[in-house]
């Protein structure tokens, strides 16, 4: 009976150490799901923020637009629009007349011949009053139909334009230009000649030496003193053209 007690008291004590065992596991499974549950909350509010970041916009109402502006097929990027300026020579005695409408022109070449009344006054006797008669032909022009031009970089010309409207004489403002350039300071020479485009209001200037036109053309834009002002310009390389090939139609 001895020893059976013994064997009671062994198997209570190691059920003791198992129960403690199972209470230990479980206090760490339950610090355990609590970790997790927090990890898990935080990563569900996470979610919810990007959801709401990648949530797509309503869709607008529609709205009719009108584009203003020049309109180009992308294959003619590189082509160059001409419009012809017609000069036209003309025999004495004549006259080259343009109407806006073509239906005008050949209603009057329709009729050929015109009595134009030149004197000036209703009141003129007849023996005073001037008349003559005109004939209408048509006339043919030639127009281009291709036209095709080598275009050659200079390596000693600078093309400078954004000009300032200053109100002075051209060649003052050429002056101001070939002064400032002129300096090595500023990154210029000696210059050799200078020009005013009339068409386009901007100035070709021609340096002495090479190498001088390239780094202020790779500047861009330049700071130039005119007068008691600054004004920015801008500095392109200068383009010449040679017409290689013309057919006219």
């Amino acid at each position: 009976s001895q020893e059976l007690c013994s064997a009671l008291e062994q198997d209570n004590v190691k059920l003791q150490m198992a129960k403690e065992a199972v209470e230990q596991r479980t206090r760490e499974l339950r610090k355990e799901g609590e970790l997790l549950h927090r990890n898990l909350g935080q990563q569900l509010s996470l979610s919810r923020d990007e959801e709401r970041s990648c949530q797509v916009l309503p869709a607008l109402p529609e709205k009719k637009m009108v584009f203003k502006g020049l309109v180009a097929n992308k294959e003619d990027m590189n082509k160059l629009m001409l419009t012809p300026l017609i000069h036209y020579p003309l025999l004495g005695g004549s006259a080259l007349i343009t109407f806006e409408k073509a239906e005008v022109a050949q209603r009057i070449i329709e009729v050929k011949e015109h009595m134009v009344e030149l004197s000036y006054g209703e009141e003129l006797e007849e023996l005073e009053r001037c008349r003559v008669r005109v004939q209408a032909a048509p006339v043919d022009v030639l127009l281009p139909s291709a036209l095709e031009i080598r275009l050659t970089r200079s390596s000693r010309s600078i093309l400078v334009s954004d000009l300032p409207s200053l109100g002075i004489p051209e060649e003052s403002l050429l002056d101001k230009l070939e002064l400032f350039f002129s300096k090595t300071k500023n990154g210029g020479g000696e210059v050799e000649s200078r020009e005013f485009l009339d068409d386009s209001g901007q100035v070709v200037l021609t340096f002495v030496q090479d190498g001088v036109a390239e780094p202020l053309i790779e500047r861009g834009r330049i700071q130039v003193l005119i007068g008691k002002g600054k004004y920015e310009l801008k500095i392109s390389p200068c383009m010449s053209g040679d017409i290689t090939n013309l057919q006219v139609r």
